[in-house]
């Protein structure tokens, strides 16, 4: 039911209680009365349903929008195809919401000497971290 439809509807119920007003009997125009609020309380709970519904429905068709723009990669999730960008795997998977990793480290090595003549070449990679779980990455 569209808000105008609503409209109309409590419209032709306005107009039914004005010509039970020009009736006589008493007793038949309050147990009509009766009814007739009966509907229009039905009426606008129906309506406030219908909202809800509505709103949800938005809610849900954003969602199946934002989900076919996201691609999963290693550890990440990606937006629109975008790879230089990563978001948090878990907040997408837990509750689809797309929150972007905030990057702590960059890449690095230093290289270490074990013993005389052995060196160790230690790599550390990118970590990223997310915002809104904390939970952290490490490089792609």
């Amino acid at each position: 039911m569209t808000g105008a439809e609503f409209g109309l509807a409590l419209t032709a119920l306005k107009e039914l209680k004005t010509l039970l007003e020009k009736n006589k009997d008493k007793a038949i125009v309050g147990e009509i009365f009766g009814r007739v609020n009966e509907i229009q309380i039905q009426l606008t709970e129906l309506h406030s349903r219908h909202l809800e519904i509505q709103i949800d429905n938005e809610r849900l068709k954003k969602s199946v929008d934002l989900s076919l723009r996201v691609t999963p990669k290693g550890s990440f999730v990606y937006l629109d195809g975008n790879f230089e960008k990563p978001f948090c795997e878990h907040c997408w998977y837990a509750n689809a919401k797309t929150i972007p990793l905030i990057k702590d480290e960059e890449e690095d090595y230093s290289v270490e000497t074990i013993s005389p003549g052995t060196k160790r070449l230690n790599i550390y990679r990118a970590t990223y971290e997310c915002p809104a779980c904390k939970v952290i990455y490490d490089g792609e």
